[in-house]
């Protein structure tokens, strides 16, 4: 009737749906009380009924579960929906915000490398599922490819299953210096495509059944995303390494190792190699929680390695550390 009377906009047809529509409400209204009453009395304290009256009665006396009222900066209180959803706006604001700045000169170097002319390249061809399968069944057995280790072999004998690991997003990550280093190390056709991902990404807080106002993003990577990920790979790819330490990494987790029989060695090369990635992490605006690093020295001696410092504070030392979901002792148990 609804779509009788918005097609021909007759007022009889209005007055038809209006009326089966207080009809439909009617026996709605009906219908619901007939339940009720009907609940009502099969209510009975015995066993028979599961004790459905005490039931029913210890649910009425119930106490209510009221959601607090939010504090706001301004030493207010935000009751509504809308209120708090803006508040928690508001602090997303100021997460989503690069690290201050301490090098103007890096910072002006990578917006007029950014606002210069992208370089000259083909448009990228297209690539099918079937190629990449062709190109897999003609590598010689025992190939390794590249720097993961890879051979033909187990590419070969790979099963057709995909395990995604959809990690979290980083929300300091400069939008700046990532799009500096995708510029210089991409083609510019891949390039522009990742600049429009990140360009004036925007988010907005629901709360109950309102919505904040929209924000734009000045740092971090999208949360979720497939791209996120990758993009925090990318940033963080060029992290120092040394000859006589081992750097592993895995997205946000990174270990590094150094091994030597003196305990005196082994902790020197490792603060040697910590300074370098202090002064990568400052140069990048990337912050790093020293008090929640560990320091492990993995032996089956009761001597323990010299303590090693981050940002000129002291790294805690523990018996184990925790490492892509594994516990690791001293002992390595």
């Amino acid at each position: 009737m609804r779509k009788i009377w918005h097609t021909t906009g007759y007022p009889s047809d209005k007055t038809a749906f209006n009326r089966h529509s207080n009809e439909l409400k009617a026996l709605i209204s009906t219908l619901e009380n007939d339940n009720i009453q009907h609940y009502l009395s099969n209510l009975d304290p015995t066993r028979d009924t599961n004790y459905s009256l005490w039931k029913a009665t210890k649910n009425l006396k119930r106490p209510k579960n009221h959601i607090s009222p939010i504090n706001d900066e301004k030493g207010g209180w935000a009751r509504s929906y809308k209120e708090k959803a803006t508040i928690f706006a508001e602090h997303l604001k100021t997460v989503f915000q690069p690290l201050p700045e301490n090098n103007p000169e890096h910072t002006m170097e990578i917006k007029e490398y950014l606002e210069s002319a992208n370089q000259i390249c083909l448009p990228l061809k297209s690539t099918s599922p079937k190629e990449i399968v062709e190109e897999i069944r003609n590598l010689k057995d025992g190939k390794v490819l590249g720097y993961d280790l890879i051979d033909a072999t187990l590419l070969k004998n790979l099963p057709h299953k995909v395990f995604l690991d959809v990690i979290q997003a980083f929300d300091k990550v400069w939008h700046y210096d990532l799009l500096f280093k995708l510029k210089k190390h991409l083609p510019h056709c891949l390039f522009l495509i990742l600049k429009s991902y990140l360009d004036k990404r925007c988010y907005q807080v629901k709360y109950g059944d309102d919505l904040s106002e929209l924000y734009e993003l000045k740092s971090g990577v999208p949360q979720g995303s497939i791209l996120g990920h990758i993009l925090y790979l990318i940033f963080t790819a060029d992290i120092p390494t040394t000859d006589y330490t081992t750097t592993a990494t895995y997205a946000d987790d990174t270990a590094l190792l150094s091994a030597h029989s003196n305990p005196e060695t082994a902790s020197s090369q490792l603060q040697n190699h910590l300074i370098e990635v202090e002064r990568w992490l400052n140069h990048w605006r990337i912050k790093a929680n020293e008090s929640k690093s560990v320091h492990v020295t993995f032996t089956l001696r009761r001597e323990t390695c010299p303590p090693v410092t981050l940002n000129c504070k002291v790294i805690p030392q523990e018996n184990n550390a925790k490492y892509l979901g594994m516990y690791l002792d001293r002992k390595l148990t």
